[in-house]
């Protein structure tokens, strides 16, 4: 148990930092007006809006890699509950954009594979991570870590 739970943890971290890097690079790339205040929802949304479809997907990019490198290091720490840790980062980064859409206005084609992908792509971390090969391991209990 403590080690899918370590494993899960060690996704997340990868995830986070995954994420952060790509959209830093979008930052980089696409910055913000100086004047821009990240507390006020209008001013954001307005900026949002005026952002190029490459800018955008830049951020979209970060989401997928994210859940994709996340996935992967849960499933490869975990030795009991691959699936069960890649898919807990899946739905972590599922939450976080939702979470993202609820604060700021989005365009309906982000919003859509915003929601629609962090699970798929958290599935093909842990495919990548678990060879076919090997026997399937599930989300179901086995009492302990293996």
């Amino acid at each position: 148990m403590a080690r899918t739970i370590l494993a899960v943890l060690a996704g997340l971290l990868v995830m986070f930092v995954c994420v952060a890097a790509i959209e830093m690079i979008g930052i980089y790339r696409y910055p913000p007006p100086l004047n821009l205040d990240l507390n006020d929802a209008a001013a954001m949304n307005a900026w949002i809006a005026r952002l190029p479809i490459a800018a955008l997907s830049i951020v979209l990019v970060a989401w997928i890699v994210g859940a994709v490198a996340g996935a992967w290091t849960a499933a490869r720490i975990s030795r009991a509950h691959p699936l069960l840790s890649a898919m807990l980062v899946g739905v972590t980064v599922l939450l976080a954009t939702s979470m993202n859409f609820l604060q700021y206005a989005h365009p309906a084609w982000m919003m859509i594979a915003g929601l629609a992908l962090p699970l798929p792509m958290a599935w093909l971390g842990y495919r990548i991570a678990v060879p076919k090969s090997e026997p399937e391991r599930d989300l179901t209990w086995r009492g302990g870590d293996r």
